[in-house]
């Protein structure tokens, strides 16, 4: 009974300290008017920062654009699918969707969805590191202090959204088990091994699998060698259960890593990484072990150069060299923490660390990973032995507060740096937090060491627990993305993406201009066809060739393509674009100013300015103009009257009123008009008066350095207000929300009919005649590939056409189609040699067409023609998995016949 009550006692102390630890994380979301949200970063950006909505926290773009849409069109719909057709130009699913478990969330709605995976990840880091501490012999108090700087450090944080935390969050699991193993064979704790490496395989981030795995079979050969070198037989038993948790694992993860060896393995991606494992970090980001936000003179992004694991892991660390005399292992972890140090802040480790398989294309100072994970353990490791020692003589108590003074003084040191800074409100009062917390733990630290007293040790050493609890959940809670609760998870469609959806019933395509218009993937809420995308099958060769025939700075990153610039339209009609979007101000002759902005004209209500300017082009549709509200509230009634007057004929040809309800402050005002055609080279005139009904003000800025000629309120002397004149043709249409939506005059179908085929030497010959001609019932095939043999005569007539098309979401087409003659029907979806064509039942062969597309061969008649996405190997691959599971459970129910025999023979 005293032993269940003892059970009982530390269960709901370490559920006390963890529903706590959450509610501090959280308290946002718990608390105030934020939804928890990756999707936050879409209202930063056009079209939905339209929408006027208040974003929390950071914008994480790798989970907006990549895990989030995915998630959406596969598991979130219920649907199991190879193949997702509704981003980019369709790609293929990885199994990293479907064997990770974390992702049957998605199953939820997503604003339950999102912040459930996030306080899941947290409880599962915070509950794994602890189980290892206590494995360890720690006591509860101890294991805690770990499991709070773990849960909550840098990786787990800046990579919350990201699959690096999934891997994290289970790397303890794997130490625990391989110790447990040192003692006793047990089929329970091999099978555990095995789905936890199996879990972290499949979250999608195998180079930090990678980094773990290095540490844990240095851990496993340097402990299996010190327990059992003498004894072969338990030694071999030992690395022998290492080696069958990681084949097995392997194995069962088979969906997922051989699909993405053949990917970055197969088409150049790795190699071409080869370089980035070259690059050190600076010894200034050691800061960031006190100091993570404050980012001054660091460039590397904070998601890939923060250190942070809490305050009183790095005060308490000097002090680690005392007590890793008497706690073994805890020397092991301080050994590793130094050489993972080696490696990322210096070269000398750099000969070793390029040859070393899985990790060596990688940047390396993602090994962060690894120092939080050691600074975890070590904590724990040296609070335990503070609480272990008691009445130790004053020689020893000093040496333990010098060194204690040690781990203060790098604190001192850095935060004089840091102090010198200019930085904002918010990370002053951060910083001030980091002093307070800081200096509190040095004091609390020192009254553990110097008092004997159990009682009143046991006091501090609570104090301090809440203390690091404070720390480390501020840290992750300003890291938490959100919006605020009127905002709903997905915004809601604006004028420019309803025009689209409207438009766009065919499957037709956009392509967005600029790298966070109507942000990547994003498309997918709103049933549209976005050509861009942020996935592996980017860093294929053939779609890396077109696209950055398109835009030679297409890629953002080697897996994210993002339109800056339209170089070649040609390209975006042969994949079916029908319209481009883009942001209003590249419609104008101008930039807006020069050398920063001053207010020139305030108005109150009534009051008036005039400014005259000279158009450049013609079909001038709009006038922009700089603004500031002093913060203030418009109401309905609030207005703005604009009048266009032609100085030549002096007649005014354009009024209009705006209203100022959803005006931003600082921001620009737009007043569209019917465009005027013949607008090249005139001068114009024009008039703003206030109709504020209240005694409120709102100002027009000047330009510091002249931009344009014209004159402010027929004031030679005074600085022309910020003027952008906007010129649309009319194929270009202005949203409320200031997209410009331009359509293509002809573009080519999601299916479309040729009547021509030509082949070419190379795929770059065929490239290159796409860039210079478009020609729509074309189909270009290179000698390269294998290709059909056509022999088209006539050109398609009017009876010739494609009809019933329907798109499954598993990706599967079929349509019907009627020729006279045999042609060659085009698929503007990526071609991959798993795709599979049934003409009226018949399996026939799917080309590569026009470089990227797929290309059937009809025979004369009517037909009906189905694509399938049929990836056999992937199937036999999830039929291994599913067997291997089958064998594990057999194995299981088999586990104590096992266990005699081996411990028997």
């Amino acid at each position: 009974m005293k032993n269940k009550s003892l059970i009982s006692y530390r269960a709901s102390k370490f559920l006390t300290i963890l529903i706590i630890y959450l509610l501090m994380i959280y308290q946002k979301n718990f608390f105030q008017d934020v939804t928890f949200t990756y999707t936050n970063l879409m209202y930063v950006f056009q079209p939905f920062d339209s929408l006027r909505k208040e974003v929390i926290g950071p914008w994480l773009s790798d989970p907006a654009d990549n895990v989030l849409p995915i998630a959406f069109s596969s598991i979130h719909k219920g649907i199991f699918t190879f193949w997702l057709s509704n981003i980019g130009i369709g790609m293929p699913q990885s199994m990293s969707i479907y064997l990770f478990f974390m992702n049957y969330f998605y199953l939820l709605p997503l604003e339950i969805a999102q912040i459930a995976i996030s306080i899941v990840k947290v409880s599962i880091a915070f509950g794994t590191m602890y189980a290892l501490l206590r494995r360890y012999g720690t006591r509860q108090v101890s294991a805690l202090f770990s499991a709070l700087v773990y849960s909550g450090s840098s990786t787990m944080v800046m990579w919350q959204g990201w699959p690096h935390s999934d891997v994290t969050m289970l790397a303890p699991l794997l130490f625990l088990v391989m110790d447990v193993l040192t003692e006793k064979f047990s089929i329970n704790y091999l099978l555990l091994g095995v789905v936890v490496l199996f879990s972290m395989l499949v979250a999608g981030m195998p180079t930090y699998v990678a980094y773990f795995m290095y540490l844990l079979g240095i851990y496993v050969l340097f402990y299996g060698l010190k327990y059992h070198r003498k004894n072969y037989r338990v030694l071999s038993i030992y690395f022998g259960s290492f080696a069958v948790i990681v084949i097995l694992a392997t194995i069962l993860s088979l969906p997922y890593t051989v699909d993405l060896l053949n990917t970055v393995g197969g088409n150049g991606y790795n190699a071409s990484r080869k370089n980035l494992s070259a690059n050190s970090l600076s010894l200034d980001y050691l800061r960031t072990l006190y100091f993570p936000y404050i980012r001054d003179g660091l460039s590397i992004h904070i998601n890939e150069a923060t250190l942070y694991t809490g305050i009183i892991s790095v005060i308490i660390l000097p002090l680690s060299i005392w007590t890793s005399r008497k706690q073994p292992k805890q020397a092991f972890y301080l050994g590793a923490l130094i050489v993972v140090m080696f490696f990322m802040f210096s070269d000398l480790l750099y000969p070793i660390y390029k040859h070393l398989p899985l990790v060596n294309t990688s940047i390396r100072y993602r090994l962060i990973v690894l120092i939080n994970f050691c600074l975890s353990i070590n904590l724990g490791f040296t609070i335990e032995q503070v609480i272990i020692d008691q009445k130790n003589d004053v020689k020893i108590k000093i040496s333990k507060i010098i060194l204690s003074i040690t781990g203060i003084t790098t604190f001192i040191l850095s935060y004089n740096r840091i102090s010198k800074y200019v930085i904002s409100d918010t990370l002053n009062d951060q910083l001030d937090l980091i002093r307070f917390i800081s200096i509190i733990s040095f004091g609390l630290l020192i009254l553990i060491i110097i008092i004997d007293r159990k009682s009143l040790k046991k006091l501090f050493i609570g104090c301090l627990l809440l203390l690091t609890m404070w720390d480390i959940s501020n840290f992750a809670s300003y890291y938490t993305p959100g919006v605020r609760n009127d905002a709903s998870v997905i915004p809601k469609a604006t004028d420019s993406i309803t025009f689209i959806q409207d438009n766009t019933e065919n499957n037709e395509k956009i392509a967005p201009v600029g790298e966070w218009n109507f942000f990547a993937s994003s498309n997918v809420y709103y049933g549209i066809r976005d050509v861009r995308g942020h996935n592996f099958v980017y860093t294929n060769n053939d779609i890396k060739t077109y696209y950055e025939a398109i835009d030679s700075n297409v890629y953002t990153t080697p897996t994210r393509v993002a339109f800056k610039e339209i170089e070649n339209e040609n390209l975006l009609k042969y994949m079916g674009v029908k319209y481009t979007l883009d942001t209003i101000d590249n419609f104008s002759d101008r930039v807006g100013s020069k050398g920063g902005v001053k207010p020139v004209a305030i108005l109150e209500n009534g009051d008036s300015f005039t400014q005259t300017f000279f158009a450049t082009k013609d079909d001038l549709s709009n006038i922009r103009l700089f603004v500031g509200t002093y913060g203030q509230k418009f109401s309905d009634q609030d207005s703005l009257d604009f009048t266009l007057t032609d100085k030549q004929s002096n007649l005014e040809i354009r009024k209009l009123n705006i209203s100022l309800k959803n005006q931003k402050d600082n921001a620009y005002i737009d007043f569209p008009f019917d465009t005027i055609q013949n607008s090249e080279n005139r001068e114009f005139l024009i008039t703003v008066q206030s109709n504020v009904k209240t005694k409120k003000r709102i100002a027009f800025y000047g330009s510091n350095q002249q931009v344009y000629d014209g004159v402010l309120n027929n004031n030679l002397n005074t600085d022309n207000i910020v003027l952008l004149p906007i010129y649309l043709r009319s194929n270009q249409r202005l949203g409320n929300d200031g997209l410009v939506t331009t359509e293509f005059d002809d573009y080519s179908n999601q299916i479309q009919l040729t009547d021509t085929a030509f082949t070419f030497n190379s795929r770059k010959q065929l490239l290159n005649y796409m860039k210079a001609n478009y020609e729509k019932t074309s189909v270009f095939f290179s000698e390269n590939d294998a290709y059909p043999i056509v022999d088209n005569r006539q050109k398609l007539s009017d009876k010739e056409k494609i009809s019933k098309y329907k798109e499954n979401d598993d990706g599967t087409i079929s349509f019907n189609v009627i020729t006279n003659e045999s042609r060659i029907v085009l698929v503007n979806e990526y071609y991959d040699s798993n795709w599979t064509a049934y003409i009226d039942g018949k399996k026939t062969n799917v080309y590569r067409g026009n470089g990227i597309f797929r290309a059937i061969k009809v025979s004369s008649g009517k037909h009906t023609v189905v694509l399938k996405y049929e990836n056999k190997s992937m199937i036999r691959y999830l039929f291994i998995t599913f067997g291997t599971f089958i064998c594990l459970v057999v194995l299981w129910f088999y586990r104590k016949r096992v266990e005699a025999w081996i411990n028997y023979y």
